[in-house]
């Protein structure tokens, strides 16, 4: 079990951001103002909690194999994404946790752990994974990457296009144009479904990530996506990576009551990412 948590992490940080470096906002606009006032919708329809915790599953896979398991998720604003993955709804046998400096994943079986900051981990370092980018696309937020936060004077930076689905939304590039953002909307809600980003390395190494969001619920006064799923392929790896995460929510609630990170208890055997992930592979 503990195997597939490992590639969980493995999809999501070999799908990483590469920072954009956007800095100056453009004296003209971009996008015309009826584009601006679609993504002032979209941007409206965030939830703005504090925290979102809720019961739920995980659902992993990895090249035609799949595992679903009980969690719980808590999602803390600019704080920490954590999911507890407790099968049967008994006992937590696996933690996976990411904050704006590090990741840390806990296999309570085998009493061990790694626990890295970003910048350490080669795949990450050289991809530039960045926590917030991560976070809004698991909100299911639009986002400039580079940037910690979405500000109101970054949304001329933005084009829109009619698309079969409904509005297609495309960030801007920045310093680096060797990735391309792309978010769907809704044309009359002006909610989120989608989120597809496209990277090749300078290498010829490819990655192509698809988030969606499904299942929308009220929370507090917004609706917020209770089933997201992640689909990532990618040869950036030793091994070519195939596969996906899903995460469904039931009944998430939000909260103010933000936990802290993880202290793991010096009783747990302290291993490398590239042991853990060279486990995964020769499994």
């Amino acid at each position: 079990m503990i195997a597939f948590l490992i590639i969980a992490v493995a999809v999501l940080t070999a799908c990483g951001t590469a920072k954009s470096g956007v800095k100056d906002i453009p004296a003209a606009a971009t996008a015309a103002q009826s584009d601006i006032a679609f993504l002032q919708r979209v941007t409206d329809n965030a939830a703005y909690a504090r925290g979102i915790t809720s019961k739920g599953d995980i659902t992993l896979t990895l090249d035609g194999g799949e595992i679903t398991l009980a969690a719980t998720i808590k999602l803390y604003r600019d704080t920490m994404i954590r999911i507890q993955v407790t099968p049967m709804g008994l006992m937590e046998v696996a933690r996976i946790e990411l904050t704006p400096t590090r990741m840390t994943v806990i296999n309570r079986m085998d009493r061990e752990y790694t626990e890295v900051a970003y910048a350490d981990v080669p795949f990450l370092r050289q991809q530039g994974i960045d926590f917030f980018t991560l976070q809004s696309a698991l909100w299911g937020e639009l986002f400039v990457p580079g940037e910690k936060h979405l500000r109101e004077a970054m949304l001329p930076l933005f084009t829109t296009a009619a698309a079969d689905e409904g509005i297609e939304i495309i960030s801007p590039a920045g310093d680096n144009d060797r990735i391309a953002y792309r978010w769907t909307a809704d044309a009359a809600t002006a909610q989120l479904s989608a989120l597809e980003a496209t990277y090749t390395s300078t290498k010829g190494t490819a990655t192509d990530i698809t988030w969606t969001y499904a299942d929308h619920a009220p929370l507090g006064s917004k609706r917020f996506a209770t089933t997201i799923a992640l689909r990532a392929t990618t040869n950036a790896a030793r091994q070519a990576i195939n596969g996906g995460i899903t995460l469904r929510m039931k009944n998430p609630t939000t909260t103010t009551d933000i936990e802290p990170p993880t202290t793991v208890s010096d009783k747990y055997r302290r291993v490398t990412p590239e042991e853990l992930i060279e486990r995964v592979f020769n499994m």
